[in-house]
């Protein structure tokens, strides 16, 4: 039995100077408070064919050696070394060819959820408690790329699929694809999102980022 504290997912926010006085919606949340990371779900990674797991405060995950329990409770920390360092140099930190990254060596992507827990956050949007962050991960022309990223608004509850091509009932996207590119939708305004090749979407917000505090506190944690 592997036993984990929620506490091992949470990322502490770097010290941040205050925003100026503006009319624009920020978040009503001190800094240092921290979001906790409520559920972790991967799909084609690694050992794991389809697996999604509800994080408490506290949680016990089980299962015989080589079942995946390591590679599952690094999902958050993959998603942090991408934002942090780039997707390549990120994947490259777990295995340095990228078919050794799906399950089975086969499927030609892989992807990856986390969701984090809102409710400390008082400004949310009502009714949805929750932050849920996709990732498809693909190979193309021998190269590690991101396929599809995402960010939605979400009421508590399990979803259907690792990565949603259409918006479920009831979920409200706030950075993701669209026919002019990626797209920051929160805050009132809708902002153009320019990564850098081989960056993710949420690692280069725009400067007006603090429009957007569920996009910003999910970055930082």
């Amino acid at each position: 039995l592997l036993s984990l504290h929620a506490e091992a997912f949470r990322r502490e926010p770097a010290p941040r100077e205050a925003a100026p006085a503006s009319p624009a919606p920020v978040a009503a949340v001190p800094v240092g408070t921290t979001l906790r990371i409520a559920r972790i779900e991967a799909s084609n990674y690694g050992p794991l064919k389809a697996v999604a797991t509800e994080i408490g405060d506290h949680a016990v995950i089980a299962g015989p050696a080589g079942s995946g329990k390591s590679t599952l409770l690094d999902v958050p920390a993959l998603i942090a070394d991408m934002l942090d360092v780039g997707v390549k140099e990120g994947l490259r930190r777990r295995a340095t060819r990228f078919d050794d990254l799906l399950h089975g060596r086969q499927g030609g992507s892989f992807d990856l959820a986390v969701e984090v827990d809102l409710r400390a956050m008082p400004e949310r949007p009502a009714r949805l408690d929750r932050a849920r962050y996709e990732l498809r991960i693909g190979k193309v022309e021998g190269a590690s790329k991101v396929l599809v990223e995402q960010l939605w608004l979400k009421p508590e509850g399990a979803a259907e699929v690792t990565v949603h091509d259409t918006a479920p009932k009831g979920w409200r996207r706030i950075l993701g694809p669209t026919d002019k590119g990626t797209v920051l939708a929160e805050g009132g305004a809708r902002q153009a999102v320019s990564p850098a090749p081989g960056r993710l979407a949420l690692a280069s917000l725009p400067p007006e980022r603090e429009r957007a505090p569920v996009t910003n506190r999910v970055y930082e944690h």
